[in-house]
This record gives C-alpha cells, sequence and structure tokens, in this order.
C-alpha cells in the first residue's frame, strides 16, 4: 500500500459490495473469463492478460468463490478497508530497520512506480527497488522465476 493513494477500484467495490445482491452478482461475474480481463476486476493486475485464465483463476480468483466463508472475509475486507491507516504507514516505515527489497512492476497501474518511489526513498532502513519492465501489479505472476531469483539473491545476501 502507497500512503496517500487509494486505487480507483478499491472505493468503487467498497460501494458496490454495499448494495443489494451484489455479493452474489460479483461472485457470478468472477466465473466469466471476460469479466476477470477486464480492467475492472484482474485486467489491470497483469499485462498478459492471457495469464488470467488458466492457474491464475483456479488458483486466485476461483479460491475466492469455490467457500462461503472465503468469499464473505474477502468482501469484509475490500467493504473494510480503512485507508486512514494506510495513509499512517510513513510512522511504521520509518521504524522499520530490516532491509526491504522491493520488486516493482514498471507498468503498474495500481501503484504506479512513481508514487512508489518518494515511499520508499523514505523509509528508514536499507531498501532496494527492482523495476520489472512490461509488468503490472503482480510480478509474482507475470515473471516467477524472476522474482524467485531476486527473491533468493536478497535472503542470500
Amino acid at each position: 500500500e502507497i500512503p496517500e493513494h487509494l486505487p480507483s477500484f478499491f472505493s468503487m467495490y467498497q460501494r458496490l459490495l454495499r448494495l443489494p445482491g451484489s455479493k452474489g452478482v460479483m461472485k457470478t461475474l468472477l466465473r466469466s473469463a471476460q469479466f476477470r480481463r477486464s480492467r475492472f476486476a484482474f485486467g489491470g493486475a497483469l499485462n498478459d492478460l492471457s495469464a488470467i485464465d488458466g492457474d491464475f483463476a483456479k488458483l486466485f480468483a476461483q479460491y475466492w468463490f469455490e467457500h462461503p466463508a472465503r468469499y464473505a472475509g474477502m468482501v469484509r475486507y475490500l467493504t473494510g478497508l480503512d485507508f486512514s491507516l494506510i495513509d499512517r504507514l510513513p510512522e511504521v516505515h520509518e521504524k522499520i530497520t530490516a532491509p526491504i527489497h522491493f520488486i516493482w512492476g514498471a507498468d503498474d497501474k495500481t501503484f504506479p512506480l512513481e508514487l512508489a518511489k518518494p515511499m520508499i526513498s523514505s523509509m528508514g532502513s536499507a531498501v532496494s527497488l527492482r523495476t520489472v519492465e512490461h509488468c503490472r501489479f503482480l510480478p509474482q505472476e507475470e515473471y516467477p522465476r524472476l522474482v524467485a531469483s531476486e527473491v533468493c539473491a536478497f535472503m542470500t545476501d
């Protein structure tokens, strides 16, 4: 999360999911490959929209609507997220003493890199950043080997 930044879809989903019947409609929509690929679902998370189907759909999207408790938990999270807490993260960031390594998609529209850089530079610990070109919000999905290599190198450094 980036302090002082609220991705537009969060507030949209917070409002929509409070409407009567919306939870059932959303569950139905998430079963649609066309909806999953749209900017209203996961279309903004990956550059390669074909990656949204298959394993990603099974392990991520399908995970939420297979069991009522999981779906209810996701809805509670989305509707209950208090962004005023996130806006206070700089107080927490300056207290971090452990090294941090960010792996960030250069094309991330959810949490744009130009908003992340000031946050990263204000952190109180040793911070490094690996920008992944041609990648959006989920580098671990689009470039899993690169992410694994970055994590292993950071953890053994």
